[in-house]
């Protein structure tokens, strides 16, 4: 597993649909969106995501929510899965968190990348104009994340 952290690479990270757009999954995969507090323009994702826990979508579904508007994560932390993995089984586990009121000791850690979700293949924590994170079981999705981020690194 392997991580890196963008914090010197653009002003801001709360916007993700190139990334996920480069990540070029197909539909056997799917997100858990989880801690996220974000401000869509679709009023009917707004409120299911101020009014949620989390929420579980195919990567189809992220894409178009994205593509229809690529809104701010103020801050959210984004797991992937691949479909086999039910939601009952991503359910039985601890939601990921990055939040204010969340401890982060899995971003500060250095030299160990930690997935929060057991079951994830990758995990995005994304922090408004601060950071972009992403820790992955695949070095594809590292070698893209470090594509868009040159200046990414392993640690804060």
């Amino acid at each position: 597993m392997k991580r890196l952290i963008s914090i010197e690479d653009c002003e801001y990270y709360s916007h993700l649909l190139k990334l996920i757009e480069n990540f070029n999954l197909s539909n056997e995969y799917k997100w858990l969106l989880s801690d996220v507090e974000a401000y869509p323009m679709d009023k009917t994702l707004d409120v299911k995501l101020a009014y949620s826990d989390y929420i579980i979508c195919s990567n189809k579904q992220l894409l178009e929510w994205l593509r229809k508007d690529d809104f701010q994560w103020i801050w959210g932390v984004l797991s992937l899965f691949k479909s086999e993995v039910s939601e009952k089984e991503i359910l039985e586990h601890e939601l990921p968190r990055i939040g204010d009121e969340h401890p982060r000791s899995h971003l500060f850690d250095d030299n160990k990348p930690i997935i929060q979700h057991p079951l994830a293949i990758l995990e995005l924590d994304a922090d408004d104009s601060t950071f972009l994170a992403i820790s992955s079981k695949e070095d594809k999705f590292i070698e893209i994340f470090k594509k868009l981020y040159p200046k990414s690194r392993p640690n804060f």
